[in-house]
């Protein structure tokens, strides 16, 4: 089999790298199915699979996710010499790495199996994800080792509103917003209004403030179904007076 990288870069890390100097920034992306993204009813057919360039390397998700269903321990140590020559890249040049597993997918199986490497043999500096999974939150809510940004959808309000208003992680949203154009500055989420911060500058989660909106702008087939109902895209709201959060 002709694999291609399973450890991948993308215009977003390359913003992450340019706006934080001192950091190596890179994602494993799956070709997403139900079983890989067991929540996505509400995105899966509006995924980042058909955006950007995502679209021109659908032949490489499907390489990697065959590989990851065949032979997962194969795929595991491919997985791990990659990264290791990003970590020893970012060392050398003073830097940290930060990975995000979960590129387009939201499973556990690469999370665990590298929070059970032993701390000083884990290749990378922050491991972190978005993740539609309430109960994955909730396993790692006192764990520094794995940072969290849980997925709103749309419809996971009692999910989304306790996390905020708990201050247990940041909710990212999908907005209706097109590229260049502003994020709304505060959003509703269950009885609260809440900052919103641009997660489309940077994928840095963990830098990000507590108990705030990830505002993302809608891509790809996102833009396009926004009115067909039961899309996870959010429309921005003119706030009048609340007390915001």
């Amino acid at each position: 089999m002709n694999l291609p990288c399973l450890v991948s870069t993308t215009v977003k890390t390359e913003k992450t790298e340019t706006k934080y100097q001192d950091w190596l920034n890179a994602l494993t992306y799956l070709y997403p199915n139900k079983i890989l993204c067991p929540n996505s009813l509400q995105c899966f057919d509006d995924c980042l699979k058909a955006s950007g360039r995502l679209t021109m390397n659908k032949k490489k998700m499907v390489a990697r996710t065959k590989l990851f269903y065949q032979d997962f321990d194969v795929f595991f140590s491919i997985l791990l010499g990659e990264l290791h020559k990003v970590h020893q890249k970012a060392k050398k040049k003073n830097k940290k790495f930060a990975y995000r597993p979960n590129g387009t997918s939201d499973t556990a199986k690469i999370v665990k199996k590298l929070l059970s490497l032993p701390k000083h043999q884990q290749p990378f500096d922050v491991l972190y994800d978005y993740t539609k999974i309430p109960q994955r939150v909730i396993e790692y809510i006192n764990d520094d080792s794995y940072h969290l940004t849980f997925s709103y959808d749309g419809t996971n309000d009692k999910w989304a509103s306790y996390f905020l208003k708990n201050k247990v992680c940041n909710v990212s949203v999908v907005f209706d917003v097109k590229r260049g154009e502003p994020l709304p500055t505060h959003h509703i989420i269950g009885d609260n209004a809440y900052q919103v911060i641009d997660g489309d500058l940077d994928d840095l989660r963990h830098k990000d403030i507590k108990q705030v909106i990830v505002g993302l702008r809608a891509k790809g087939k996102a833009t396009k179904n926004i009115d067909k109902g039961g899309s996870f895209v959010q429309k921005p709201i003119k706030l009048l007076s609340e007390t915001y959060y």
